[in-house]
């Protein structure tokens, strides 16, 4: 393993680290009685700790390119992005398949005494119940990213698939009040790609769903196909604020997210999903504003 992957699974460990030790300590504190300005005072200096350690992490724990580097070449750069993000993924996985299983059980215990004893400050209880369930999801997508269940994989029309999860993610667009288009050629009908279904239609809900959120009141999201030679194309075009400068190449790196709760893991199966699909995903910001997410995979037969 290289001396950066050693650095960020460390980095990644102490972060969830401090995530459960806080967790632990707001629910032995409200357990014990202690007071809430206590409580409040604890939360905010974890607050400034883990801050200032993000702040440090992410100007210093990704080193800028040289300008050697840079003269490379573009195919050499996306090369080694790739790699990278393969090295992440790994690392990523191995890191979770050593704590997830172990969070779960605290959690549930957490959980259930917090229930018990959430009488006493009613305010607070559901607080509480809410931060613990949030932490109990983010398990679940390390659990994900570490243990993924075998697909099976079968040609299948990425077209209806496509168009299954449009009309899935419809009633979720209209609560957003944003629009749902899709643009499909007519002959798309017959594309096809060797594909796990239910982890392929992950995928794109997962990237849909993002889209929406992104794009303001009474905007759009375009689900657009297209196909050449032996890929098949899939853009998803948002009108939001896009991808911050510094954010361009860490999109899908494990807890770097552009959304404010997000944790990059969502993002980060739907790349892996993506390439043991043998595909490739993209984002890049649109000339006329938001993001533009593709998803390229080969099709079937070809």
């Amino acid at each position: 393993m290289r001396h950066g992957g050693r650095s960020h699974l460390f980095n990644t460990g102490v972060f969830i680290a401090g995530i459960l030790l806080q967790v632990v300590h707001l629910g032995v504190l409200y357990l014990l009685g202690g007071s809430w300005a206590m409580l409040l005072w604890s939360m905010v200096t974890w607050a400034l700790l883990m801050g200032g350690y993000l702040f440090v992490w992410m100007r210093c724990g990704t080193p800028e390119p040289t300008a050697r580097e840079e003269s490379a070449g573009q195919a050499a750069e996306a090369a080694a992005r790739r790699q990278e993000q393969a090295d992440q993924l790994a690392i990523a996985g191995t890191l979770a398949a050593g704590i997830a299983l172990e969070i779960r059980n605290p959690l549930t215990c957490l959980r259930g005494f917090t229930q018990l004893y959430g009488h006493k400050q009613p305010q607070y209880k559901e607080i509480m119940l809410l931060e613990i369930d949030r932490i109990n999801e983010i398990v679940g997508e390390l659990l994900e990213l570490a243990k993924p269940k075998e697909p099976v994989y079968e040609p299948r029309s990425l077209p209806l698939l496509l168009q299954g999860v449009v009309t899935l993610m419809r009633p979720q667009a209209n609560m957003y009040s944003v629009g749902l288009q899709e643009v499909y050629k007519a002959e798309s009908e017959q594309l096809r790609v060797n594909c796990s279904y239910n982890k392929l239609k992950q995928v794109f809900i997962n990237l849909i769903q993002n889209a929406l959120e992104a794009t303001p009141d009474r905007g759009e999201v375009v689900v657009k196909l297209t196909a050449s030679g032996t890929m098949v194309t899939v853009e998803i075009a948002d009108q939001g604020p896009g991808i911050p400068p510094e954010g361009q190449h860490r999109l899908g790196q494990p807890f770097f997210s552009t959304k404010e709760k997000g944790t990059g893991l969502g993002l980060m199966i739907c790349r892996r999903i993506v390439q043991d699909h043998e595909g490739v995903l993209e984002f890049h910001n649109r000339q006329e504003g938001g993001t533009n997410v593709t998803v390229k995979l080969p099709l079937y037969g070809e």
